[in-house]
């Protein structure tokens, strides 16, 4: 792989460490090399292999292309020939090795390289809104995979994240072979496909709320009502998070992830041979009418129907398309009696699936997802006509909110009462059905003991944020994207995001076990944050409150009380 130097005289060059193409990083003036996360905090022994350098000089007022061969690599004060060995000593996030290559004609160029633990994905072309032709490098952390540069078709995509002036921006791929066709790959030991997502995490504060409230999904949630029929069936995405450069620009820490569409949830294949329907994919894209609250009739010869935009068949290959399905659902979900709806609703919807999505955008306070940015999935309408859920979006959860300018807005507090917000109909009325709402606490006491621990969702944040700082990603990032307008102008400090999620989440957890999910006496790691002698009422942080006493959950005589509005 030919890479781009800063330097005039140079045009490219080609540099290896230990087998590893390595990249220039404007950002910090060196170059990047991928390793494995285990040899940070190390001595990292290796080689540096021989290449050629190409390079224009001036003769005669004119660009003449010259090549060298390298002679010898200096290190300190040590230098090495090819294939030497060769130890940067302990390796660690943001340390640079200042290497300075000696050529057979007596010049010297300087190579100062920096290590980082995640993989390096390079974009070259010019992007927009529509797809363009470019080209896209990986460069993996394991020195066995080979690099190969990989044609594609490749966008902007996003709805507010995409808007005018954004500067982070998100992509999608569409990887092409050499005659220009589809050409499916593999990354990470995820799916094979043709099409994956550059997730940029544009306002997330933290960078990893998207993937990790993909990866708690795939956790916790119970599978799809017909998983025995397509036990591969996925209900969310799963991703990698990667470096990227644009044309050799340092751009920062993105997710690279797979997409939800057919092959991801398995549903059955459109018959298009006999025109029939089977299975149905709908994306919601806003809250027209994705949230249930009322009803419109449909008309099938539109891509999108009060925000749910048919994504399974492709509308522009099946046209018209069918929404009876979705109609016929929002109509049960809205105009049902409370008999029909309790007696009817798992011939309509994916009820342990339902129950699970209410608890996480319940823990996650994910205000919005709820009827807008995730899809609803019919596996085949020729044998039934029940619905479940697939997750999308979750970049504005736990305490995240969508607008820039208000990166933590009270809406998205640790203590709002997601059975007041206006819920997507089918679980408002859901919960209120005594047996679904025990079901409901149930459910939430099980996986307390797991996977929605408070202690076990926090580590997901701080597992990646300490590798994004292990690694040296998390400097890169915050020097590239700090104070821009993507983020309101606010500091990028993940460390800082971390610290507030930690304090976001012990709150959450103690409004739950002292509101909704009160009686199910469910134990809590901030049930003793503080313990006064005396009767004065102090904050869930400890700090003593003064009259008169907002409502909300506080602590007195060491016991948590909620003071109700």
């Amino acid at each position: 792989m030919w890479l781009l130097l800063s330097l005039p005289i140079v045009v490219r060059a080609q540099f290896k460490v230990g087998g590893h193409d390595i990249l220039y990083n404007s950002t910090q003036g060196a170059y990047m090399c991928p390793i494995p996360d285990s040899l940070f905090g190390y001595d990292y022994e290796t080689f540096i292999q021989s290449e050629t350098i190409f390079r224009t000089k001036v003769v005669d007022g004119n660009l003449v292309l010259d090549t060298l061969q390298w002679d010898s690599i200096q290190l300190g004060a040590d230098l090495y020939h090819a294939h030497d060995s060769i130890t940067f000593s302990d390796i660690a996030g943001g340390k640079i090795y200042p290497l300075k290559a000696h050529f057979n004609d007596g010049s010297t160029m300087s190579f100062p390289i920096t290590f980082t633990n995640l993989p390096i994905v390079r974009l070259d072309g010019q992007f927009g809104n529509d797809y363009s032709n470019g080209t896209v490098i990986v460069f993996s952390t394991d020195t066995g995979v080979p690099l190969q540069q990989m044609k594609a078709k490749i966008k902007w995509r996003g709805g507010s994240t995409n808007g005018t002036n954004k500067h982070k921006r998100n992509y999608t791929i569409k990887f092409l072979n050499h005659n220009g066709k589809k050409q499916k790959r593999q990354f990470f030991g995820l799916r094979t496909h043709n099409q994956w997502i550059l997730n940029a995490g544009q306002v997330d504060l933290a960078r990893c709320r998207n993937q990790v409230g993909h990866e708690l999904w795939n956790d916790m949630a119970r599978k799809p009502y017909y998983i025995d029929q397509a036990p591969d069936a996925l209900t969310s995405v799963r991703g990698q998070f990667v470096e990227v450069f644009l044309n050799g620009e340092y751009r920062g820490i993105y997710s690279m992830t797979e997409n939800i569409d057919q092959e991801q949830t398995q549903i059955v294949e459109h018959d298009e041979d006999n025109n029939i329907f089977h299975g149905h994919l709908w994306k919601t894209d806003s809250w027209d009418g994705t949230s249930m609250y009322d009803i419109k009739d449909y008309d099938n010869t539109q891509e999108v129907y009060r925000g749910f935009e048919t994504k399974y068949p492709d509308f522009e290959d099946v046209n018209p398309t069918d929404y009876s399905i979705l109609y016929n659902a929002i109509n049960f979900a809205l105009n049902s009696t409370d008999a029909e709806f309790k007696l009817y609703l798992d011939e309509y919807f994916d009820i342990p699936v339902l129950i699970d999505y209410y608890l996480l955008i319940d823990i996650l306070v994910a205000q919005d997802n709820n009827g807008k940015n995730m899809f609803w999935v019919c596996y085949d309408g020729q044998q039934d006509k029940k619905l479940t859920i697939a997750v999308w979006d979750l970049d504005c959860t736990v305490g995240q909110g969508y607008n820039p300018t208000k990166p933590h807005p009270s809406g998205f507090g640790p203590e709002i009462d997601m059975r007041t917000q206006n819920l997507l109909m089918v679980l408002n009325r859901m919960i209120k059905i005594p047996e679904y709402n025990k079901a409901v606490k149930d459910r939430y006491r099980e996986l307390y003991q797991t996977h929605l621990n408070p202690d076990s969702l926090y580590a997901r944040y701080e597992n990646y944020i300490h590798h994004f700082i292990r690694g040296g990603a998390a400097a890169r990032e915050e020097q590239k994207w700090s104070r821009d307008s993507d983020i309101g102008g606010y500091e990028l400090n993940l460390q800082q995001e971390l610290d507030f999620i930690y304090d976001w989440i012990q709150r959450r957890y103690a409004f739950l076990n002292a509101g909704e999910f009160y009686r199910d006496n469910v134990s809590t790691s901030v049930e003793d944050v503080a313990r006064p002698s005396d009767n004065r009422i102090f904050d869930i942080l400890g700090q003593p409150v003064s009259s008169p006493v907002k409502s909300g959950i506080y602590i007195q005589n060491g016991k948590k009380i909620f003071i109700q509005p």
